[in-house]
């Protein structure tokens, strides 16, 4: 008889991490290593499954964290390693991890969920892939023409976390990150399924700026940068050694995550041209719980009173919003895609489908960045 959806007992966790390497690692490596912060000891209750005579057949992975929206905070349910075992695919085992999950985050006072893919399962049931990044290719030219050679890199180690974690936590959309995921990047050496460096860029015996990494290595496999904090100009003037120190590529990728504009702008100045790229799937588990954490921010913009104003009503499969006495009634999908935006500008097309003052007062307030994952993904 299958049980669940729970969470996995001690006993059975050798069994998850089977059934999750033979999904994911088939071809070698090890969930649990790549993983700890979601794999470890602390989580268990958050590593939900469905069981089969002890057998561990389908998972779900949720790890909790805060993030910051421009200096609005909000908790987080994030979902990843999702795996069912080949034998039991095709029952809606997974369906019902995934209902579980969205439940279990609601009753912990999350209102976001990010998930760490894009396939049916989630985008049949309100996960939305919105706009997360702009996308730069960086040729050996363009690096060696910006680089500043008073600049050094140093790689990071433990000695290093606080120095790491003050530049990070100067962003305005980042994660509130506790100092075991960093921790946990040393253990692991993975950020977002790949092998990475973190580099310190030094100017003098001044830590100025950090990135992430993911190791490249061939001629189709640029290294990319995955992360970053600190000063932007020399991160630019940093590429040229960071191609060097990577090997086997004369070019490196970088992702400017939506929320660091100015960053994009500096780099179209120099003539580099970005693509917008969506980032695996968002669902806002709660829309009321997250415009009132929302709410500071729409009053920079508003002001107080008219801010106070825009409410919403959740009704599963339809959302509207208010603005004083006028309304506008969207899908689910539809509402997320407006306030988080889209590759495709999505939420223009819902603006002007919808005129008036209500569409006008929406249109100051969305598209908001949604939070890049950089070392919390999972």
């Amino acid at each position: 008889m299958i049980e669940g959806p729970r969470a996995v007992r001690e006993q059975e966790f050798d069994s998850l991490i089977q059934l999750v390497n033979r999904v994911f690692r088939s071809e070698g490596g090890n969930m649990q290593t790549e993983y700890p912060q979601l794999f470890n000891a602390e989580n268990l209750g958050n590593l939900l499954v469905m069981v089969d005579d002890g057998r561990v057949i389908s998972h779900i992975g949720l790890l909790f964290r805060d993030v910051t929206i421009y200096g609005c905070r909000l908790t987080v349910g994030c979902i990843g390693a999702v795996a069912t075992d080949e034998e039991y695919r095709g029952r809606g085992l997974a369906s019902k991890l995934l209902f579980d999950a969205f439940a279990r985050i609601e009753e912990a006072g999350g209102s976001l969920i990010l998930i760490s893919g894009g396939r049916g399962l989630y985008r049949r049931n309100a996960c939305v892939p919105v706009l997360r990044s702009m996308y730069f290719e960086i040729s050996r030219s363009f690096a060696d023409k910006n680089a500043d050679s008073e600049l050094t890199l140093k790689s990071f180690d433990s000695s290093e976390i606080a120095t790491v974690s003050a530049l990070y936590r100067r962003e305005p959309v980042r994660f509130l990150r506790p100092v075991e995921d960093y921790r946990y990047f040393l253990d692991s050496g993975i950020v977002m399924s790949h092998p990475s460096d973190l580099w310190l860029i030094k100017r003098g015996s001044h830590v100025v700026a950090y990135v992430v990494v993911q190791k490249g290595g061939t001629a189709s496999t640029a290294p990319q940068i995955v992360e970053y904090a600190g000063d932007r100009r020399a991160i630019v003037q940093s590429l040229a050694m960071l191609i060097d120190h990577s090997g086997g590529t004369d070019s490196l990728n970088l992702f400017v995550p939506v929320a660091d504009e100015p960053f994009c702008w500096q780099l179209q100045d120099l003539d580099l041209t970005g693509v917008k790229q969506e980032g695996w799937t968002v669902r806002i588990q709660n829309f009321e719980q997250f415009l009132q954490s929302m709410r500071p921010y729409f009053a920079e913009i508003l002001g107080t009173s008219l801010a106070q104003s825009v409410t919403v009503e959740d009704s599963d499969s339809d959302i509207t919003f208010f603005v004083g006495k006028e309304q506008l009634t969207l899908s689910r999908d539809d509402a997320t895609a407006l306030v988080f935006g889209t590759a495709d500008n999505r939420e223009r097309q819902i603006l002007e489908e919808h005129k008036g003052t209500i569409a006008e007062t929406l249109g100051e307030l969305f598209p908001i960045p949604a939070p890049w994952y950089g070392l919390n993904y999972v």
